[in-house]
């Protein structure tokens, strides 16, 4: 009888010392997924175009970027092509419409 007793108490612990590390992490687990959904900045170590907006709102981010500016750049980039004949043809962002919204910019870097 005793023998039983012992292997009742030893099969109890062995389960006690699984089940209570992997209940903790599976906790932590959950906690961690929590935080993250409700975690309103952007995560860091995120750019655009040069500006840094690692952990800021998506409102800081756009304070951040100078919307106005922003959009600014993108209509002024140029881009100059040298065909070989010798022509040369400029084309602006505003004429391919390169701009970018900055707002669905911000808004794509927040969702990842």
């Amino acid at each position: 009888m005793k023998l039983e007793k012992k292997r009742v108490r030893t099969s109890t612990t062995i389960i006690l010392a699984v089940g209570i590390p992997f209940c903790l992490g599976v906790l932590g687990f959950c906690g961690l997924g929590a935080y993250l959904q409700n975690n309103e900045s952007i995560y860091p170590n995120a750019t655009i175009d040069g500006v840094d907006v690692s952990r800021l709102t998506k409102e800081e981010a756009l304070q951040a970027l100078d919307v106005q500016m922003y959009d600014e750049r993108a209509n002024n980039a140029e881009v100059t092509i040298a065909f070989p004949d010798g022509t040369e043809l400029t084309v602006t962002g505003q004429d391919v419409r390169i701009g970018h919204d900055a707002r669905q910019v911000v808004d794509e870097v927040y969702s990842i």
